[in-house]
Protein backbone atom coordinates (compact mmCIF):
# COMPACT_ATOMS: atom_id res chain seq x y z
CA UNK A 1 0.00 0.00 0.00
CA UNK A 2 1.50 3.40 -0.51
CA UNK A 3 1.81 6.07 1.65
CA UNK A 4 0.48 9.81 1.00
CA UNK A 5 4.06 10.66 1.73
CA UNK A 6 5.22 8.71 -0.83
CA UNK A 7 2.24 10.10 -3.11
CA UNK A 8 2.70 13.67 -2.02
CA UNK A 9 6.61 13.41 -3.37
CA UNK A 10 5.08 12.17 -6.66
CA UNK A 11 3.00 15.21 -7.13
CA UNK A 12 5.46 17.46 -6.40
CA UNK A 13 7.94 16.01 -8.48
CA UNK A 14 5.65 15.90 -11.51
CA UNK A 15 5.55 19.87 -10.93
CA UNK A 16 9.11 20.35 -10.08
CA UNK A 17 10.91 17.96 -13.12
CA UNK A 18 10.27 20.90 -15.49
CA UNK A 19 11.42 23.44 -13.50
CA UNK A 20 14.46 21.94 -12.55
CA UNK A 21 15.21 20.45 -16.21
CA UNK A 22 14.76 24.55 -17.41
CA UNK A 23 16.87 25.75 -14.46
CA UNK A 24 19.90 23.07 -15.38
CA UNK A 25 19.71 24.30 -18.97
CA UNK A 26 19.91 27.79 -18.50
CA UNK A 27 22.35 27.38 -15.84
CA UNK A 28 25.13 24.54 -18.08
CA UNK A 29 24.40 27.61 -20.68
CA UNK A 30 26.13 30.40 -18.51
CA UNK A 31 29.37 28.66 -19.40
CA UNK A 32 29.14 28.93 -23.17
CA UNK A 33 30.04 31.91 -24.86
CA UNK A 34 26.74 31.50 -27.10
CA UNK A 35 23.59 31.36 -25.81
CA UNK A 36 20.47 29.17 -26.98
CA UNK A 37 17.94 30.26 -24.80
CA UNK A 38 17.09 33.94 -23.77
CA UNK A 39 15.07 32.73 -21.11
CA UNK A 40 13.20 30.37 -19.16
CA UNK A 41 10.30 30.34 -21.25
CA UNK A 42 12.15 30.88 -24.32
CA UNK A 43 13.77 27.88 -23.33
CA UNK A 44 10.77 25.74 -22.33
CA UNK A 45 9.30 26.66 -26.05
CA UNK A 46 12.67 25.59 -27.95
CA UNK A 47 12.91 22.38 -25.92
CA UNK A 48 9.38 21.34 -26.79
CA UNK A 49 9.71 22.34 -29.94
CA UNK A 50 12.61 20.03 -30.65
CA UNK A 51 12.19 16.97 -28.70
CA UNK A 52 8.33 17.04 -27.33
CA UNK A 53 6.70 16.51 -24.06
CA UNK A 54 9.41 14.13 -23.33
CA UNK A 55 11.87 16.67 -23.35
CA UNK A 56 10.64 18.74 -20.65
CA UNK A 57 10.22 16.03 -18.01
CA UNK A 58 13.48 14.16 -19.01
CA UNK A 59 15.45 12.79 -16.38
CA UNK A 60 12.08 11.66 -14.99
CA UNK A 61 13.45 8.70 -13.67
CA UNK A 62 15.79 9.19 -11.48
CA UNK A 63 13.29 12.50 -9.70
CA UNK A 64 10.66 10.53 -8.96
CA UNK A 65 12.25 8.11 -6.95
CA UNK A 66 14.14 10.56 -5.30
CA UNK A 67 11.53 12.60 -4.74
CA UNK A 68 9.04 10.05 -3.35
CA UNK A 69 11.33 8.56 -0.87
CA UNK A 70 12.47 12.14 0.37
CA UNK A 71 8.89 13.27 0.95
CA UNK A 72 8.04 10.16 2.27
CA UNK A 73 10.95 10.23 4.89
CA UNK A 74 10.53 14.05 5.69
CA UNK A 75 6.75 14.17 6.08
CA UNK A 76 7.27 10.76 8.72
CA UNK A 77 9.48 12.73 10.39
CA UNK A 78 7.80 15.77 10.53
CA UNK A 79 4.61 13.98 11.50
CA UNK A 80 6.42 12.06 14.41
CA UNK A 81 8.54 15.48 15.92
CA UNK A 82 4.64 16.78 16.04
CA UNK A 83 3.02 14.13 17.81
CA UNK A 84 6.59 14.39 20.35
CA UNK A 85 5.99 18.22 20.78
CA UNK A 86 2.33 17.62 21.46
CA UNK A 87 2.33 14.93 23.76
CA UNK A 88 5.08 16.82 25.87
CA UNK A 89 2.92 20.43 25.71
CA UNK A 90 -0.52 18.27 26.88
CA UNK A 91 1.71 16.33 29.70
CA UNK A 92 2.84 20.32 31.14
CA UNK A 93 -0.48 21.65 31.52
Amino acid sequence: MASWDSIAGLANAVVWIPVENLRIKMQFQETKSIKKYKGSYDCLKKIYKEIGMYGIYKGRESTLPRESISYFFYLRMYHGYMQRFEKQHVDRN
